[in-house]
């Protein structure tokens, strides 16, 4: 049955970025067809597909007048993400890959307290693909507080910076991403959403967790590859992800070193491939340290004191074995 929302009613504006996903595709828009809340458009930029993505795109279009397809040259997801922004209508915007998939009440969740504050995070679950369909086989869940904030640093924790490395599972204010022109980085390739998440950190005061929103994201083989090339350590795109970090927050200094301290020790976990992989990483990271970082808590002045001293080896097995 193909639904007509007027413009006017269009609440939500939702961003699917879409590159050569068939076998994912049809199961992630179906679940965006199967909201409880309706006054959502759903913006399907097809990133030049050739492998049948398109034709489900339109057919979907076809079928439900909400959903919108932009086809364009392959450009890449940063610049697909910024043309979804720039065709919104919606007064928040979500933004969802298309190889994973949300709950019923993704979007009613979401959006129930989001006059209050100026992002609602969803809860991430994590599941292996499998070919029947969907993913089955959990792998993980994040925990965290259901107590909201208006105190945007006093409450941050380490838990919220992980999930600030991506843009699924968070509903945005259009008007602050327009207002303060916050756009993907087109010319980096590694943690761009990180990089967004930062910027749009720097413009607000509160937040809340939805835990009745369930975003799942769906572990695939391209995942796996993905991982396996980062694993093949390119400083290059490490140091240009802090660098950029370190603009982006340059006038946020306590924002910066809470952000910088779990940069570089999320950078440390990486231990695929070996120590003298691991000890290249670890020597960049280091030039970081020139200035002075605060270490939160116990474990985190051990670990800064050990990096500080180049004791690399010491780490490597704390985390080798820790994850």
């Amino acid at each position: 049955m193909n639904k007509k929302i007027c413009r006017e009613n269009i609440i939500v504006s939702i961003i699917v970025p879409v590159y050569n996903k068939k076998r994912y595709i049809e199961n992630c828009l179906n679940s965006l067809i199967n909201q409880t809340r309706e006054e959502f458009e759903v913006l399907l930029i097809d990133d030049g597909s050739t492998d049948g993505s398109e034709v489900i795109c339109d057919q979907f279009a076809v079928l439900d007048s909400r959903f919108k397809v932009v086809h364009q040259q392959n450009h890449g997801v940063s610049y697909s993400r910024n043309q979804g922004i720039l065709h919104a209508k919606g007064e928040y915007i979500l933004f969802i890959d298309a190889d994973d998939y949300v709950n019923n009440d993704y979007v009613a969740e979401l959006v129930r307290n989001a006059n209050e504050f100026e992002m609602i995070f969803a809860k991430t679950r994590g599941i292996a693909w499998n070919e029947t369909g969907r993913g089955s086989s959990f792998l993980f869940e994040t925990k965290f507080s259901s107590v909201r904030t208006h105190l945007i640093w006093q409450d941050f924790s380490y838990d919220i910076f992980i999930l600030l490395y991506f843009v699924t599972g968070k509903l945005y204010r259009r008007d602050i991403i327009l207002k303060n022109r916050i756009f993907f980085n087109e010319q980096i390739s590694y943690r761009e959403d990180g990089m967004f998440n930062f910027n749009y950190f720097n413009y607000i005061k509160s937040y809340d967790l939805a835990g009745g929103a369930i975003y799942m994201a769906v572990a695939t083989l391209e995942d796996s590859l993905a991982k396996q090339r980062y694993n093949e350590d390119n400083l290059v795109i490490i140091e240009e992800f802090l660098i950029e970090l370190k603009r982006l927050l340059s006038n946020n200094l306590k924002a910066y070193n809470f952000y910088m301290q779990c940069a570089i020790f999320n950078h440390l976990t990486y231990t695929g491939g070996g120590y003298l992989k691991w000890h290249k990483r670890a020597l960049l990271l280091w030039e970081f340290l020139k200035e002075e970082y605060p270490p939160c808590g116990l474990k985190g002045k051990l670990l800064f004191m050990f990096l500080k001293r180049k004791l690399f080896l010491p780490l490597f097995f704390y985390y080798h074995i820790k994850y």
